[in-house]
C-alpha cells in the first residue's frame, strides 16, 4: 500500500494515546465501525463549560486512518463544541492527500466524534 508524503510524516509523529483517567461527571465516549472497512474507533472526550478539555481516539485501522484522526483531534480540542459540531472531513483528506476510495474510513472518526458529543448532549 502507498500512502502520501503527508500520511507518513504524520505517522512517524503519532503517540500512543493515553486513556482518559479522569472519568468524572465530565467525561464521554462513543465508538463506530465499519466492519467492511475494516476500521473501529472509541472516541473519548473530557467536556467542561462546553469546550472539549482532552479528546482521545482509539482506532483499528490503516495509517491513514490514525493520522485522520490525530488532525481531528489537533482540531478539536481546546474548542467549544458549537464550533467544532460539524468539521471538514473532505477537507482532511485533502489536507493529508489520502486517496478518495479511502473517505469511508475516516468518516467512521466523524462518526465517533459525533456518537460522542450526541452522549455529552443526552446527559447535559
Amino acid at each position: 500500500m502507498i500512502y502520501s508524503r503527508e500520511v507518513i510524516n504524520g505517522f512517524k509523529l503519532l503517540e500512543k494515546a493515553p486513556s482518559i483517567s479522569d472519568k468524572n461527571e465530565f467525561f464521554f465516549e462513543a465508538e463506530s465501525e465499519d466492519r467492511s472497512l475494516g476500521v473501529w474507533v472509541k472516541c473519548q472526550m473530557l467536556i467542561e463549560k462546553e469546550i472539549i478539555k482532552e479528546v482521545n481516539f482509539f482506532i483499528f485501522g490503516c495509517p491513514d486512518t490514525l493520522v485522520s484522526a490525530n488532525k481531528i483531534k489537533s482540531i478539536i480540542q481546546n474548542q467549544a463544541i458549537h464550533d467544532v459540531k460539524y468539521i471538514d472531513m473532505l477537507g482532511i483528506r485533502k489536507n493529508l492527500n489520502i486517496p478518495v476510495e479511502k473517505m469511508g474510513k475516516i468518516l467512521v472518526i466523524e462518526n465517533a466524534f459525533q456518537e460522542c458529543l450526541k452522549v455529552f448532549f443526552l446527559k447535559r
